[in-house]
């Protein structure tokens, strides 16, 4: 998101209803996702995110880079991560300047301080000039130019369409904010995959091929991903690999010859039956 509203930063200020860091555990609560596997996706430790969620600086990086990181956090489980590390901020460096990303750096500020008034007085002079050259060119006119009105068969009639309202996009429960007004729609589609037995797994991207996910998988471990693209799925052990997409089982033909099969998954199609290539 961009730079947060006046009206934003107030009502983010007065809410009480939660600390941050329990908010970003509730919603991954909610979505179903392992610290590991989010500190994976983001390239993050897992005791920074573990931190984050316990509200505890102390184990935190400096102050830019926490925020960043509650950024990143939020954006990955579908919140506005603006609003969310400014809350974060609010909370716990209510001492600081506001959010870093959000306004300019203080070398930045320096900066623009030391160009004000020469930009100022260029501003000045280039007013000046353009109004005396207005006078100018007025008293060399001898008559007035006399614009003639628009024929009334050739202007636009009929409704005039009415500018969109602003849709303020969170919710008030009460004085406080509910956790709606965090959240951005949901887009993508979501994989669980779960196995009886240690068996490796695959995931690619079914029109670049690009990898998104290469792990083994251990007994009785979930692990859970959002989806927003056909991809191609390859395992290792079917017999004990259960793969579920937005709840619904899909089935795979069974391993012949220990040989590894790759499916590929359609996410536009209303029955997801996998197909081997």
């Amino acid at each position: 998101m961009g730079r947060l509203s006046e009206k934003d930063k107030q009502e983010i200020r007065d809410y009480s209803d939660q600390k941050a860091g329990e908010l970003l555990r509730k919603r991954r609560n909610e979505l179903g996702y392992e610290l590991s596997l989010i500190a994976e996706e983001l390239n993050l430790q897992v005791s920074h995110l573990r931190a984050i969620e316990n509200n505890d600086i102390k184990k935190l990086p400096n102050r830019s880079y926490t925020l960043g990181f509650v950024k990143s956090y939020a954006d990955f489980l579908g919140l506005e991560g603006g609003k969310v590390a400014y809350l974060y901020e609010c909370q716990f460096y209510p001492n600081k300047e506001s959010l870093s990303p959000l306004l300019p750096q203080q070398d930045s500020l320096v900066f623009i301080s030391r160009l004000f008034w020469p930009v100022i007085f260029v501003f000045l002079g280039f007013l000046i000039y353009q109004v005396g050259a207005f006078f100018m060119l007025s008293s060399e006119k001898s008559a007035a130019v006399s614009i003639p009105e628009v024929p009334e068969e050739i202007m636009k009639t009929g409704d005039v369409n009415e500018a969109p309202q602003n849709i303020d996009n969170y919710m008030v429960v009460g004085d406080e904010m509910s956790l709606e007004a965090f959240l951005e729609p949901v887009v993508s589609d979501t994989l669980s995959i779960d196995v009886t037995a240690t068996s490796w797994v695959e995931i690619r991207d079914a029109a670049n091929d690009e990898v998104l996910m290469s792990r083994l998988i251990q007994p009785n471990e979930t692990v859970s991903r959002p989806i927003d693209a056909d991809f191609i799925i390859s395992l290792g052990n079917v017999d004990a690999t259960t793969v579920m997409l937005n709840g619904q089982e899909l089935t795979f033909p069974l391993k012949v010859d220990n040989k590894v099969e790759n499916h590929y998954i359609s996410l536009d199609r209303d029955q997801n039956d996998p197909v081997t290539e």
